[in-house]
């Protein structure tokens, strides 16, 4: 019994689904923004267009109150470009990130370290929006200037 191959209009069509761009779909923009992993944010607008075309009653408050709500997180991970996070993935996608860093700046930080270090910075998004230059003053005692 062999695995079934996709055709070239199947495969697009599975592309679209997981995009949510067959469709709209009745989803809050948590829950959206989570099942695309991110979406590009660089550009304001591009964001609420984006969702727009995804979900099915959507309209621009959503956004605007999920980013208040801190339920969407809207951050520079990727190719150092903003785009919107799930405030739940932001913190996984974040260590990976981190830890990408450090692979590429040849930190060698014990483990204990790295682990007080995702706390505070944990801790520090769980009391509020924080700005890349707070995370930067909160990190700066750990890697010295």
């Amino acid at each position: 019994m062999s695995e079934p191959v996709l055709t070239r209009r199947e495969l697009n069509r599975a592309t679209l689904a997981r995009q949510l761009l067959l469709v709209r779909h009745r989803l809050p923009v948590g829950r959206a923004v989570e099942r695309l992993c991110a979406l590009q944010a660089q550009y304001s607008p591009s964001p609420y267009l984006a969702l727009w075309t995804r979900l099915d009653g959507f309209e621009r408050e959503h956004l605007t109150r999920a980013l208040e709500r801190r339920q969407v997180v809207k951050a520079t991970l990727f190719r150092l470009t903003l785009h919107l996070f799930s405030a739940r993935d932001y913190l996984a996608l974040a260590g990976f990130w981190i830890a990408a860093q450090r692979m590429l700046f040849g930190s060698d930080l014990p483990r204990p370290t790295i682990e007080v270090l995702a706390r505070q910075v944990d801790e520090a998004a769980r009391n509020g929006r924080v700005t890349h230059n707070e995370l930067y003053d909160l990190v700066r005692p750990t890697f010295g200037e």
